[in-house]
């Protein structure tokens, strides 16, 4: 394989592999079948939101369009229109499309056939891309999610509130078959109001964590499934509480930690329902995310 810039997806090895004897054999044939028309044959060999990858038997030029069959000669469910192609075998373009047909659905070993036109005669039809990397595909490592805490302490809730607005961003640090290892930085924020004595109270809660996470379960390569989810860490606490016009702030950062069940796709969303207790502090309760990756 030639070195150069390397076209920015990485795509399943075997996937591909299996697949391209059988589209140049393929292609071969149905050029030999039919002096007259010469079409560009293919297959899609993967697929993500919005995008196909096309499996070739040569280059194919940027602006290309390609029809796309469930079988050879069948109704046209969707247009694939190539926005890069790798210049060097195995030959594999990346194209957006629009379905023909609403309801309809491109699965991985789709047919796809174009005019001779669409193939690249020189590499400065298709600059940029002189090699493709070949692999499993990468997982973004960023992931975020957005949710509801619930304390469990009935007096803390009373100053505060009943739910609180729970954000975080993760960084995934390593994996294995059955577990991730993840860095996160949260924020918990809530401010409430409550009398005491006569006297009108405010009480303003804010903690942001700084956590390492694990997560154990079944994601493995697939990455989906459930897992059981754990996480130690810093927590850095600020409680201001003023009543009347007295004001009491309380500053600690200590140790917390976390640990519950979640739930994760292959298209990398996920929810979670996890218990937080904070060391000296009354912060302590349930959580509930739903989040993605980036």
């Amino acid at each position: 394989m030639k070195t150069g810039r390397r076209l920015g997806v990485v795509l399943p090895v075997l996937r591909i592999g299996g697949l391209a004897a059988a589209i140049i054999a393929m292609c071969v044939c149905a050029v030999g079948a039919d002096e007259g028309y010469q079409p560009v044959r293919g297959l899609v060999v993967d697929r993500s939101d919005g995008i196909l990858w096309l499996g070739l038997p040569a280059p194919a030029k940027r602006g290309a369009v390609f029809d796309v069959m469930l079988i050879p000669g069948d109704k046209i469910i969707a247009r694939a229109e190539v926005v890069a192609s790798t210049a060097d075998p195995p030959y594999v373009a990346k194209a957006t499309f629009v379905l023909e047909d609403p309801d309809a659905f491109v699965p991985v070993g789709a047919y796809v056939e174009g005019a001779q036109e669409v193939i690249a005669r020189d590499r400065d039809e298709i600059p940029g891309f002189r090699s493709v990397l070949l692999g499993p595909r990468g997982v973004n490592p960023l992931s975020f999610n957005v949710g509801a805490f619930y304390p469990t302490e009935s007096a803390f809730r009373d100053e505060t509130g009943d739910l609180w607005t729970a954000f975080e961003l993760a960084y995934r640090l390593a994996e294995s078959k059955n577990a991730i290892t993840s860095l996160s930085v949260g924020y918990y924020h809530r401010e409430g109001g409550f009398t005491v004595g006569g006297l009108d109270g405010r009480r303003d809660f804010r903690v942001i964590p700084v956590t390492i996470d694990f997560k154990i379960g079944t994601l493995g390569g697939a990455r989906s499934g459930g897992y059981f989810l754990l996480g130690v860490g810093a927590y850095d606490i600020r409680d201001d509480r003023t009543v009347g016009t007295a004001t009491e702030s309380f500053s600690k950062t200590t140790f917390g930690w976390k640990a519950g069940l979640g739930y994760e796709s292959k298209s990398g969303r996920f929810a979670q329902l996890k218990y937080v207790d904070v060391d000296e502090s009354d912060f302590k309760g349930v959580v509930f995310n739903l989040g993605a990756r980036f």
